[in-house]
């Protein structure tokens, strides 16, 4: 963002810009109605819809081994139907 927008800084341009650019984003990721008017979607927000689509397509099986990859085993009620 700071080559693109700034153009040429020097080190201390860099470091105030790069703390403006930190403290813009933690603003807006606490005040969700602010971030919604200016259309912002935050990085964590679109990977964790992105997860959640991928979750869907997967099946209870692949669901269950990719649940013991992160190292949590899940719901033992959703193991039970599956061969």
């Amino acid at each position: 963002m700071v080559k693109h927008s700034l153009g040429p800084l020097g080190p201390k341009e860099k470091i105030a810009a790069a703390g403006l650019y930190e403290n813009m984003t933690v603003t807006l990721q606490d005040h969700p109605g602010l971030a919604l008017r200016l259309r912002y979607k935050s990085v964590e927000a679109l990977a964790e819809r992105e997860m959640e689509e991928m979750m869907k397509k997967l099946t209870p099986l692949q669901r269950r081994r990719f649940q013991k990859r992160l190292g949590n085993p899940g719901d033992e009620a959703e193991d039970q139907g599956v061969a």
